[in-house]
């Protein structure tokens, strides 16, 4: 027996609204089969009817969607672009404002954010740590709505550290970033661990 790939959340929409099938059906005037058939992943609903459903039940699109790994890649990929560009503003767009953030270097916890804002603040900040800083993508492995990512990271030191590196000095390392996604698409945490 086939098993059916789940590529839409209507129905788990439609139950997070408190509302039934039966509210599509008679919105948009369609069998109750074919809504059945949506709602169970047997049939999906065209690009403009999902637009439709969307724009009925006051959801984003891509809260209809399951985020897939190509998705939840693209959305890191242009994180890690953002941030070796030094671009806050576009470091920011794809996380939920919500966004969790934990900094783990040697196993110690050393920075723990909570909210888009804080994080928004601490990025501004980390701008002046480094004068340059790259990192680049090892490689992606995904468990659900979780992305863990494999990174090569260079850097080169604009400050003292209290760890004892000093200005002027490069910094190479291999580390790993958790990405975890809600169901619209945004980072709601994100773990940097080296």
């Amino acid at each position: 027996m086939k098993t059916l790939r789940k590529i839409n959340r209507i129905g788990e929409v439609l139950d997070e609204k408190g509302l039934q099938d039966k509210t599509l059906v008679e919105h948009f005037k369609i069998k109750k089969e074919t809504v059945s058939r949506w709602i169970n992943n047997k049939q999906q609903p065209t690009l403009k009817t999902l637009d439709e459903i969307a724009h009925f039940l006051n959801v984003n699109l891509i809260s209809l969607l399951y985020v897939s790994d190509w998705i939840k890649e693209s959305v890191i990929e242009n994180y890690i672009l953002a941030y070796n560009n030094k671009s806050v503003s576009s470091m920011l767009e794809d996380l939920s404002t919500d966004l969790y953030f934990v900094n783990i270097v040697g196993g110690e916890n050393t920075l723990t954010l909570s909210g888009k804002k804080e994080f928004e603040k601490q990025a501004k900040k980390a701008l002046t740590y480094f004068s340059t800083r790259q990192q680049s993508i090892l490689s992606f492995s995904h468990n659900g709505n979780t992305t863990e990512v494999e990174i090569n990271y260079e850097a080169i030191a604009a400050m003292d550290f209290p760890n004892g590196t000093k200005a002027g000095e490069k910094i190479s390392l291999n580390a790993k970033s958790i990405f975890e996604f809600s169901h619209d698409g945004k980072i709601i945490k994100m773990t940097d661990i080296s």
